[in-house]
């Protein structure tokens, strides 16, 4: 673990943060100097003692602070004893393919939070792995950005020209079309693709990414009351009810199951495309009575 050179402006900033601390512990301080501040034990005291002056620190606000030292010695002392854990989440991401922290932290058993947690405590026990990871990290974004730019100029195609199904029929572009091709938000991809392409060749799609900009996940409880909403298609009246196309569960589940399995958003704008792909028959998959497994948030 390499000195921090904390400027005295950030160290004004950490010692602010510190002296109004509310209910401080050792966890709290800790994860203030050492994971976001960065600087050690050792540091702290030196810093605190020979800025009290230019910080007009006074003698009781500089002996309070003082005594976080032996809570920010602990709280290192448990990072080190751990450092071999926190390094190997950080490798685990350097020697796999995902080109995102988001893709991976979605495939593998690691929250994102988690993880960003792990980045900072990396910078803090091994800079030069924390270098390797930033450059590293750069470097896929870059790829992973030309991947979203050239599948964007894609779909933009497939937006003018419609989706030909297998029954020979056409249908509208949908946002469940954008989620299989892109796994961005639409307005996203919009101001990614402005850097290579101009308005008017966006055509249709700065409106697109306009109205479904604004899209959240649905909730295990909200998709959960999905089955006991009757849905009812090409019916007049509630007396037509027989008439018309009934969504069963059976369909709702392989709805479910199909968001799930091409990593689609579960919202209420995909929910309801994939109803209308049912009313329409142009749905491109065989519905399966297998009730997906759901994620509770």
């Amino acid at each position: 673990m390499k000195k921090n050179n904390l400027s005295n402006k950030s160290f004004t900033t950490m010692y602010k943060e510190l002296r109004f601390l509310v209910e401080p512990n050792m966890q709290k301080v800790g994860e203030i100097a050492c994971i976001k501040y960065g600087i050690n034990a050792e540091e702290y005291k030196k810093k605190l003692i020979s800025c009290r002056a230019e910080l007009y620190i006074t003698k009781s606000s500089q002996e309070k602070l003082l005594s976080y030292y032996d809570w920010i010695k602990q709280f290192q002392q448990q990072l080190e004893e751990d450092k071999d854990s926190y390094e190997t989440v950080i490798y685990s991401f350097l020697m796999s393919d995902y080109l995102t922290v988001d893709e991976f932290c979605k495939l593998e058993p690691y929250s994102k939070m988690l993880f960003e947690y792990t980045v900072g405590v990396i910078r803090f026990l091994n800079p030069e792995l924390y270098n390797y990871y930033l450059n590293e990290i750069n470097r896929r974004e870059k790829i992973f950005e030309d991947n979203i730019i050239l599948s964007g100029k894609q779909l933009i195609e497939k937006m003018d020209n419609g989706i030909v199904i297998e029954n020979g029929k056409s249908r509208e572009f949908d946002i469940i079309d954008y989620y299989l091709a892109v796994k961005v938000n639409p307005m996203k991809l919009f101001y990614m693709l402005k850097r290579v392409m101009t308005i008017s060749e966006m055509g249709e799609f700065k409106n697109f990414a306009r109205r479904y900009s604004q899209i959240n996940d649905l909730s295990y409880t909200a998709i959960q009351k999905k089955f006991d909403d009757l849905v009812v298609y090409n019916c007049k009246n509630d007396s037509d009810i027989e008439k018309g196309t009934i969504i069963t569960d059976e369909q709702k589940f392989a709805l479910i199951s199909y968001f799930l399995e091409n990593n689609i958003p579960i919202t209420e704008e995909t929910y309801y495309a994939g109803l209308l792909r049912y009313r329409d028959n142009t749905f491109d998959f065989v519905a399966e009575s297998v009730k997906p497994k759901i994620n509770k948030k």
